[in-house]
């Protein structure tokens, strides 16, 4: 099947006389999970993960993927592919291997390619054919969801506006980041799995906002209902952006965010003459980072009923023990569990990471109906899983298990993730620190064991309001300032190939404390595997973070329970050693 699909995308290309054919797992907005009609790499090779590049030529058929999917993608992938781990410095980047070549046509879809992506190929001669030979070789519908109003959002819609034209004065602002135009407009959709976002651009003028998003229909009906009729909010279809876009600047600025653009639109905007660009809109999202004391009590009483549930799917799992269930069944238990017990709850905020022994070594492991293996209960049994509520709120928690009697390098590991975890969130940040700080904390226990364990991904990231389950602020490598409001995650992580992974993760606020500092709150209240903990390596201040956490969860989170069973796995989990 595969070796035929690459087949058809070859006599494409050699019909059209293009050497090498580029394409990366994208959309028009750089969007980290997409719409099905962008899933193209999976019908040509196998592979599922959400990052990856290919390049085609006529001999070769290579895949770049970064670490967290480098596994996964040695074990679904083709045969007749090469596989490369695009983190590895010793690998070859796909421009690089393009640029070995003499004489190059290079095809690809400029709507979903990003020029960042192959800025290394700019200093050589090369013709780029534009062409999306995937919707000429497998056509697919595209089909917009119903977009509705979020009204769970405290902050008007003309409020944003107001504060984005004050900062980009006398500019033509484009929204590309999918999060932004929803943020700014205050609308959601179901464009896209495990996020409830509508695809879209908004456009922004001294004088003018316009937003393309649906079809037609659904543009004109969203154009009149409030706030849109009163703000005289011009609202376009979707498709008809890449029309209307080159007519509507007319500043002499033009602001836009870089990474969000794609080679279509960056061509556009590079043809008007005597335009000044800037490509950073670093302030719209601080802006939308940033939870009002409303909001974040809405967010903490959903965390609250999420950590209930979570408890109710831990010990119903322990109850299961013993038994032939699968990581799939799991994730299928665990979605029973919150359309059951969950409050507003919508979908899953990404695929459940129900990882058992050695899978939980591929950092995002995903499970499916097709493909998955029987839960080892003599092994550690990793569950990253995540929730959308329509209430206003996004969850992604993590916890690893064990449901026999672990070894002692699975309590040594599990400890040492442990501390860094703790210690992360008992760091104090102050207002003119960089968030940085927070990975660097939370390394030094593993780094300290095993300098090898050092986990190859960023300390968290931030989680939308209602929104993606990845968003800013990033918690690395940018020198970020904290602001009051802004929620992460803290989930450290040791991955032993062939052996097991584990990673244990919270979502934590940013709250006001004393001496101009920040206290991180933790929003996520589940207990930890105590069979997996050696209290002996732990410090007096973790112990006292664990038993203060402990006490949360038994005043907050245990009193919402209504069944004993599952009462007695959360107690047995908070008892000390």
């Amino acid at each position: 099947m595969f070796q035929q699909h690459l087949k058809l995308l070859r006599d494409e290309m050699k019909k059209r006389k293009i050497t090498h054919y580029y394409h990366e797992i994208s959309d028009p907005h750089m969007t980290e999970f997409t719409h099905s009609f962008y899933h193209r790499l999976e019908w040509l090779c196998g592979f599922s993960g959400f990052t990856g590049e290919i390049v085609i030529t006529q001999k070769q058929a290579c895949l770049w993927t970064d670490s967290i999917y480098f596994l996964q993608a040695q074990k679904e992938i083709a045969q007749g592919w090469e596989v490369y781990d695009i983190d590895n410095i010793e690998t070859i980047s796909p421009c690089l291997m393009i640029k070995q070549s003499k004489k190059i046509s290079l095809g690809l879809n400029p709507e979903i390619t990003n020029y960042m992506s192959l800025e290394e190929l700019f200093d050589i001669e090369l013709d780029i054919i534009p062409i999306d030979i995937f919707n000429i070789i497998n056509p697919l519908p595209f089909i917009l969801s119903p977009i509705h109003l979020f009204n769970e959002s405290s902050t008007p819609v003309i409020q944003k506006i107001e504060s984005i034209r004050k900062k980009y004065h006398n500019s033509t602002i484009i929204l590309t980041d999918l999060a932004d135009v929803n943020w700014v407009f205050n609308i959601r959709a179901h464009d896209i799995p495990f996020s409830p976002i509508a695809y879209g651009y908004g456009v922004i003028t001294p004088t003018q906002v316009h937003l393309f998003v649906g079809n037609k229909n659904q543009a004109q009906e969203l154009e009149v209902q409030y706030p849109f009729n009163e703000l005289k909010i011009k609202v376009h279809s979707y498709h008809s952006f890449f029309g209307s876009i080159k007519h509507l600047i007319k500043t002499p600025i033009v602001v836009y965010n870089k990474e969000n653009v794609n080679m279509k639109l960056q061509d556009i905007i590079d043809s008007i003459s005597n335009l000044k660009r800037k490509e950073s809109l670093r302030f719209i999202q601080e802006l939308r980072s940033i939870r009002s004391s409303k909001e974040i009590e809405m967010i903490k009483q959903i965390h609250i009923n999420d950590s209930v549930i979570l408890c109710y799917f831990f010990s119903k799992l322990n109850q299961l023990k013993g038994t032939d269930i699968t990581e799939w069944d799991a994730s299928v238990l665990l979605e029973k569990l919150r359309k059951e017990l969950g409050e507003k709850y919508d979908e899953p905020s990404f695929l459940s990471i129900i990882a058992t022994g050695k899978n939980g070594a591929m950092m995002h492991y995903e499970p499916t109906e097709q493909k998955n293996e029987l839960i080892n209960w003599d092994k550690t049994l990793l569950c990253d899983v995540g929730a959308q509520y329509k209430s206003g709120c996004t969850t992604d928690v993590t916890r690893t298990l064990h449901f026999g009697t672990p070894t002692q390098k699975e309590r040594l590991c599990y400890t040492r993730v442990l501390q860094g975890h703790i210690d992360a969130q008992m760091t104090k940040i102050f207002q003119d620190e960089s968030i940085d700080k927070i990975d660097t904390v939370s390394r030094k226990p593993i780094i300290n064991e095993n300098e090898e364990w050092d986990f190859k991904h960023d300390i968290g990231h931030g989680v939308g309001h209602y929104s993606f389950v990845h968003e800013y602020p990033p918690m690395y490598g940018v020198g970020l300032k904290v602001k009051e409001g802004m929620t992460t995650s803290i989930e450290p992580g040791i991955y032993l190939e062939k052996e097991f992974g584990i990673r244990i993760e919270n979502v934590i606020v940013f709250e006001n404390a004393q001496n101009s500092s920040f206290k991180l709150t933790p929003l996520t209240l589940v207990p930890y595997c105590s069979c997996l903990i050696d209290y002996g390596l732990l410090t007096s201040d973790e112990k006292n973070w664990l038993k203060e956490y402990y006490q949360n969860i038994r005043t907050i989170i245990i009193p919402r329970i209504k069944d004993n069973s599952v009462i007695q796995w959360v107690e047995s989990n908070l008892i000390f050693e």
